[in-house]
């Protein structure tokens, strides 16, 4: 019986030993994962950090068709930027999707470029630190569809364009629908 009880609790010892063994090797495996993912970040970050580009003039502003639109001519669009973000801003063709032309407004600023006539959506992309047109704001960009359908025309001889306030405005009458970076 002493026998018996004995080499139970040698066993029950021995499982102790072994499952404290095995979960430290757990630990300081996963300890070396946490520093594997935190190096790799750490790259990341680097690389990310080197591609950061100054932030475009406000009210930087360019067309696909690389025409120049005059203000006399043709139907303006006004941009009012929220404080909290920059905001990359392209303007698509509601028959096509098609991308008409793109303007740059820094936050807390406004900004008033000519637009072609038609029917257009406009397009977002928000964020704080610019990496350039083609990777935006990177992995932290917000990307957005207003859901309003913007028609530049002339009426009789008055050019009716748009105004737009990108602010949050109680009972405002605009939507920010998400919209992934790819359909960006």
């Amino acid at each position: 019986l002493v026998v018996f009880f004995g080499s139970l609790a040698g066993e029950s010892y021995r499982r102790d030993i072994i499952e404290k063994n095995e979960e430290q090797a757990r630990l300081v495996q996963q300890g070396i994962e946490r520093e594997k993912a935190a190096a790799i970040a750490a790259k990341e970050a680097e690389a990310l950090k080197s591609m950061e580009r100054p932030l475009p003039p406000n009210g930087y502003s360019k067309t696909v068709d690389k025409k120049q639109y005059s203000r006399s001519q043709y139907p303006a669009l006004k941009v009012n930027n929220s404080p909290d973000a920059h905001t990359w801003l392209k303007l698509v063709k509601i028959s096509d999707g098609t991308e008409i032309m793109s303007l740059f407004i820094r936050a807390g600023q406004s900004a008033e470029v000519a637009v072609p006539f038609g029917n257009h959506k406009a397009r977002i992309a928000t964020g704080q630190t610019w990496y350039g047109e083609s990777v935006r704001f990177g992995p932290n960009t917000n990307y957005a569809v207003l859901d309003a359908v913007l028609d530049f025309k002339l009426e009789g001889n008055q050019l009716v364009g748009h105004e737009l306030t990108l602010s949050k405005i109680k009972n405002g009458n605009l939507k920010q629908v998400p919209l992934s970076a790819g359909d960006f």
